[in-house]
């Protein structure tokens, strides 16, 4: 058995009446009734797609309202379902304040780290100078201790000649004193150095 539409059982209807003139009309209103049918069928379709969206967009309310009860921790004010949701997003609203509140606060905690740790750097810089400074002036001293001493036994060395040859010299003034105040020149030019 097949299945007719509408537009088919007026068409056959028509075909046996024996009005004059109603063939016509009926022909005009299975045109109509094809037309609506089909109509009706692209409606269906759109309804639904329209209630496939309607569940989706209803499951992903659901999801967002879990959402906010897990991140408010309003469990207790929303039974089944039922209850002050307008509570919980104005809670959720409020940790939107706090998260941007504390956004600011820890870029500012991240700056002055920044400038701590820049800071830091310097200071390390500055300490790395000031131990390459320490460096030079030990070598300068070991230099200066080297001259001091070579001059102090230029020093001995003629007080010992003149207690070996007798000839009269006087080591305070003629070795001993000359050795000194070249050691006093170089302690002038370490401390202009």
């Amino acid at each position: 058995m097949t299945v007719q539409t509408l537009a088919d059982q007026i068409r056959a209807q028509a075909a046996i009446s024996d009005r004059p003139g109603q063939l016509a009309e009926l022909e005009r209103i299975a045109g109509e009734v094809e037309s609506l049918q089909r109509s009706w069928a692209a409606d269906e379709r759109i309804l639904d797609r329209i209630e496939q969206s309607n569940k989706a967009l209803g499951d992903a309310v659901t999801r967002l309202n879990l959402a906010a009860l897990d991140a408010t921790g309003l469990h207790d004010i929303i039974d089944n379902g039922d209850g002050d949701w307008a509570a919980v997003w104005e809670n959720v609203a409020d940790l939107g304040e706090k998260v941007r509140r504390l956004t600011a606060e820890r870029d500012a905690a991240n700056d002055e780290a920044e400038r701590i740790a820049n800071a830091h750097e310097q200071w390390k810089a500055s300490v790395a100078d000031d131990y390459a400074r320490i460096a030079a002036r030990q070598v300068r001293m070991e230099d200066l201790r080297a001259a001091i001493q070579a001059k102090h036994d230029e020093a001995t060395i003629c007080a010992t000649q003149h207690a070996v040859t007798g000839e009269y010299k006087n080591p305070k003034r003629d070795g001993y004193a000359r050795a000194m105040s070249e050691v006093l020149a170089l302690l002038d030019g370490e401390a202009t150095a």
